[in-house]
């Protein structure tokens, strides 16, 4: 789920970028260089009728703020998402901060656009909110532009990486990364489920664990406290259904795993029987 939401932001606040980088280009390279030539006059009488619309002001603050909130909500889940590949911390975090920054250009550059009722009729006033909207206009689209690449890079790098298989490193990772959680697992392994038959080198890596080895026929699962007490331990194995070699080494490697998540004197250097 956190996997689905960290690249569904993604798309959303790539597109909106897309929308914002447009914008800005047409106006960095056509817009501008056309008022500057029809003079700031000519400027005024377009920006009452566009910037200063009522359809300007619902639209441009929706791109703006929209962006900067979907980029910053991208980052938040990929932090939180471990299944993500980490090759994209880099860009989608600098997406975060190149709109976050551009929305904040906004503050700078709008005092000059809502100044031009007020100098309508005075030309130096006029140039001046001209040149200062243009100027601050051009560093907020800037920084737009590069949020939108700086997205779009860590979409592909999220969507071009490998899925995660359904039992690999990074998912012993997890499990592991809490030290009750561990326990809590190794708790319900109860005395018997470790049975005569398995072999030298099983035997051999449940007593490394902590694992008691215990003697006995087959267990009845007729009981409900049994078929309870295997009921997690079953969901792990099936994560080792494959041919008996690839599940000997993903049992060594989770073996491993185990051993370095326990500390002091639950170490694999010891053994010790726990009791369901």
């Amino acid at each position: 789920m956190a996997m689905l939401t960290t690249r569904g932001l993604l798309i959303a606040t790539t597109l909106l970028g897309g929308l914002m980088a447009g914008f800005n280009l047409d106006r960095a390279i056509v817009h501008n260089a056309a008022w500057h030539g029809l003079g700031a006059n000519a400027w005024a009488a377009y920006s009452l009728h566009a910037d200063l619309d009522i359809r300007a002001a619902m639209l441009y603050p929706f791109l703006g703020i929209g962006m900067a909130l979907l980029s910053a909500a991208a980052a938040i889940s990929f932090r939180r998402d471990r299944n993500e590949p980490r090759s994209a911390a880099l860009p989608i975090h600098a997406g975060a901060l190149f709109a976050i920054s551009g929305l904040l250009m906004t503050f700078f550059a709008a005092p000059h656009m809502l100044s031009v009722p007020r100098v309508v009729n005075d030309p130096v006033g006029l140039q001046r909110a001209l040149d200062g909207f243009v100027f601050w206009g051009d560093i907020r689209g800037a920084l737009q532009i590069l949020a939108f690449f700086a997205n779009l890079w860590s979409l592909v790098t999220i969507l071009s990486a490998r899925p995660p298989s359904g039992f690999d490193s990074l998912t012993a990772e997890r499990l592991l990364a809490d030290r009750d959680l561990v326990r809590e697992i190794l708790g319900k392994v109860a005395p018997g489920e470790v049975r005569r038959g398995q072999g030298d080198d099983c035997r051999q890596d449940a007593k490394s664990i902590g694992i008691g080895i215990v003697g006995g026929g087959p267990m009845s699962l007729r009981h409900s406290a049994n078929r309870d007490r295997l009921s997690r331990s079953m969901g792990l194995a099936r994560s080792f259904q494959c041919d008996p070699a690839c599940a000997r080494l993903r049992l060594c490697d989770l073996r491993w795993q185990l051993a370095q998540a326990l500390s002091g004197d639950q170490g694999p250097g010891k053994n010790h029987t726990l009791s369901g």
